[in-house]
């Protein structure tokens, strides 16, 4: 009985290959797929957002405070389609909302609207929750 060396056996081992295949990250309807879309889909809510928030005279609807689950729902629809696509980006994605956020808090006051940290604050806070639950669910 002939003794085997380790790096004989692992020459007379057959080679498991792959097929080759696309990868699973540019597959349709994958994240990596619909980057583009969502990148899309983030800057037309940007740009309401944008509209909303910086057009002046702008009537409150509901009582009042609700304005903060306003942005939060705002700010939590911003962070959907990026934290769908690419859940690892889940700290970008709220560093980036909360910097969206703040930028539009420092130009309010010159278009006759007022600056709130409790709005940065709700902001971030809807983005947090988007962006984190798209980790927890998809990964």
């Amino acid at each position: 009985m002939a003794l085997v060396t380790r790096a004989r056996w692992r020459q007379n081992r057959p080679i498991m290959t792959k097929t080759p295949h696309t990868p699973d990250d540019a597959r349709p309807g994958t994240p990596a797929a619909s980057l583009p879309i969502a990148w899309s889909v983030t800057f037309l809510i940007a740009a309401a957002l944008l509209a909303v928030t910086l057009s002046p005279g702008v009537p409150q609807i509901g009582p009042p405070g609700s304005d903060k689950w306003q942005h939060v729902a705002g700010f939590a629809l911003l962070a959907l389609p990026l934290g769908y696509a690419r859940p690892g980006w889940w700290l970008w994605i709220i560093a980036g909302a909360g910097a969206f956020g703040g930028v539009i808090e420092l130009v309010q006051p010159h278009v006759g609207r007022s600056a709130e940290w409790a709005d940065l604050v709700a902001d971030v806070a809807g983005a947090a929750a988007a962006a984190i639950t798209m980790r927890l669910v998809r990964g």
